[in-house]
């Protein structure tokens, strides 16, 4: 599972205890559980699973679902805790200008019908809170009615970051060390994730040449390079890593790379086994507003980090004494902090200390809270009625999306959109000639 698969199945797995919870994927799935159920739907599906429930939680929300939902009295939390507008525009940096103008465009217009649709909102840490409140504020979605109630405004939108297991991780299979040819008592540092456009691998594997030049021997292991799921496939970004490591002589004998994605489950077999836990990335609008997930299965694994500043995830690692940060690609300043762990036992112990400290504020019981209490808090309040902005923006969301549908995947997969979204209208519409009749 990558980040999203990550996180929605531990909201179910957490909610659960509280509440009846239906886990819904557009995509396979190969697992379950017992405490709530796992259903994998063709978008179509939607109709008749939305009308059961009291809460919707969802990364998305087109006009149909959410005309659907409120038809049925169904509450939608929006997760924005991924900054997609911003994402996009990395994700799309190479393309040619016109694809690159009409992608941003659409993740906007996206964005905006998710922030009118939602009843509530929550992100994964404070700087995203301010970002997500600007645009509420430029879309007038700062009510009075809504103020007043509620001077914080957490009601209508909260924290919830991304967590780790309560319970300590423990080997349960073979790691890097047993199937890497890496000498044993190397000092290793590990990459956990993918590699994406937006990240910075480039500048741990120039630490690792820099360490070689100053006579320190150390191996650099990226977890994935290839996020899991057939509509995806590998970055640029990876590209360049792999001819980057391949240029300096460190390809296979000094940086290694995990062709696929570590099964969920297993990731703790290799994080226990690094010395250091790396992350990188560039000065980038994404970065000051991303929440760098993997990061967090450092601190589960008491893995000391040396990573790139600029974001939030910076910001706990200096304040709470998890390892290191250093300047924006500054790969003599990433090998410098990285041989100051490594040589160093006694700080190497001590930053173990701070980063369990650090875990219990993260557990996904802890960092649940918030969204708990806004599913019992909007579970019985009144539907909130849409703007006629929200319509008007919804008028423009047509056109544009059928076009990107189009020049994305082909006409097939914009008549299949349009059947599955007007679907969504058209039940409301018999349902009224029937009452009519």
């Amino acid at each position: 599972m990558a980040g999203p698969a990550i996180r929605y199945w531990e909201f179910a797995k957490t909610i659960s205890k509280h509440h009846e919870v239906t886990l819904a994927t557009r995509g396979k799935c190969d697992i379950d559980h017992p405490d709530f159920e796992v259903v994998s739907l063709i978008n179509r599906r939607l109709l008749n699973l939305i009308p059961g429930q009291d809460v919707l939680i969802a990364q998305s929300i087109t006009p149909g679902i959410a005309r659907l939902a409120r038809s049925h009295n169904v509450k939608l939390l929006l997760d924005a805790y991924d900054p997609i507008p911003l994402e996009t525009l990395e994700a799309y940096a190479d393309e040619d200008p016109r694809i690159q103008v009409q992608k941003s465009r659409a993740s906007v217009l996206k964005l905006r019908l998710w922030l009118h649709f939602a009843d509530a909102i929550i992100c994964a840490n404070e700087k995203q809170r301010d970002l997500w409140l600007g645009s509420m504020m430029a879309l007038d979605l700062i009510a009075p009615s809504d103020y007043f109630v509620d001077r914080s405004f957490r009601n209508r939108i909260d924290v919830v970051s991304f967590g780790l297991p309560s319970q300590d991780p423990s080997k349960t299979g073979p790691g890097f060390r047993e199937t890497l040819p890496i000498e044993p008592g190397c000092p290793t540092a590990i990459w956990a994730g993918g590699i994406w456009n937006w990240l910075d691998p480039l500048t741990p594997i120039r630490a690792i040449a820099e360490l070689k030049r100053s006579g320190m021997t150390a191996a650099l292991v990226f977890m994935g390079t290839q996020r899991p799921g057939p509509a995806f496939t590998q970055m640029e970004m990876a590209d360049r890593a792999v001819s980057l490591s391949k240029e300096l002589g460190l390809y296979n004998e000094q940086v290694f790379f995990n062709q696929g994605w570590v099964p969920y489950e297993e990731r703790q077999n290799h994080l226990l086994q690094a010395d250091l836990g790396v992350s990188a990335h560039l000065d980038h609008l994404e970065t000051r507003f991303a929440f760098r997930t993997r990061i967090l299965d450092y601190i589960w694994a008491a893995t000391p980090i040396v990573a790139t500043e600029g974001d939030a995830m910076a910001e706990i690692i200096q304040s709470d004494g998890l390892g290191s940060t250093v300047p924006y690609e500054d790969g003599s300043a990433f090998a410098e902090r990285m041989k100051d762990l490594l040589s160093a036992p006694d700080r190497l112990e001590e930053v173990k200390a701070n980063l369990r400290r650090t875990r219990a504020r993260f557990t996904w019981e802890r960092v649940c809270e918030p969204l708990l209490r806004l599913i019992d808090l909007h579970t019985e309040a009144k539907p909130r009625p849409l703007s006629s902005a929200a319509t008007m923006a919804v008028v423009s969301y047509y056109p544009r999306i059928a076009r990107e549908v189009v020049q994305t995947t082909g006409w097939m997969s914009l008549l299949r959109y349009f059947f599955i979204e007007g679907g969504l209208f058209m039940k409301k519409i018999s349902r009224r000639i029937m009452r009519r009749g």
